[in-house]
């Protein structure tokens, strides 16, 4: 949506996501003058597949950058934050991102999924387990806190609810620890989805497009 020579801002949703959850942040985008993408990442939403993780979401984040070209904005939710810092990290170039509620540390992530599902340490081994197989690489390396600071320094956003049961407030500390150079914005009882609907985040982040969109034409 928006004009095909316009400014892209790339909208990565989560785990369990689809591209539909950013609809409310589309319209504010159009009307800063931005060519607005998203879509639903593979095993998602309308999306082929019966499989996905991080390296696909990482995969298909690598291959739109191939057809549209630079990145003026990227806006990433959950397991789509954790990809996109891998994807940076493998050569994926933004501008600038705003990162919301990103798991940032694999121990933590997997522990937290475990008591959600009342499931054994043993289930969580074998989870790293298949997923180191995949790449021959271990499953810490995927951290966003580990690829974060990897990535080439940009103006980035962190927003993070601190009452998020999904992905807790410690994964946020540990980007603001690897990434001084960010801001974050908390919020108190929005949760780990309704954070994407929510006014008062949108117009955050609709100023932080702002600000690119300045710096882009008195460049």
């Amino acid at each position: 949506m928006g004009a095909k020579d316009a400014p892209v801002a790339l909208l990565m949703h989560g785990w369990s996501g689809r591209g539909l959850q950013f609809r409310e942040m589309i319209a504010p985008l159009l009307e800063e003058g931005y060519q607005v993408v998203t879509f639903d990442a593979p095993g998602h939403g309308r999306s082929t597949g019966k499989e996905s993780n991080i390296i696909l979401f990482k995969d298909a984040l690598l291959k739109i950058q191939q057809e549209l070209g630079f990145i003026h904005l990227l806006i990433a939710h959950s397991l789509g934050g954790a990809a996109s810092w891998y994807a940076r990290v493998e050569g994926l170039e933004v501008g600038k991102m705003v990162s919301i509620s990103t798991p940032s540390i694999p121990a933590q992530i997997i522990q937290e999924y475990l008591v959600r599902i009342n499931a054994s340490a043993r289930t969580g081994k074998a989870l790293e387990d298949h997923v180191e197989n995949l790449v021959d690489r271990s499953f810490e390396s995927f951290g966003a806190y580990v690829n974060a600071p990897l990535a080439p320094a940009i103006p980035t956003l962190l927003f993070h609810d601190l009452k998020d049961k999904e992905v807790s407030i410690r994964h946020l500390e540990k980007l603001q620890e690897v990434l001084p150079h960010a801001k974050s914005s908390l919020s108190d009882g929005l949760g780990h989805n309704r954070i994407l609907k929510d006014a008062g985040i949108i117009r955050q982040i609709v100023s932080f497009a702002r600000l690119e969109k300045r710096q882009t034409i008195s460049a």
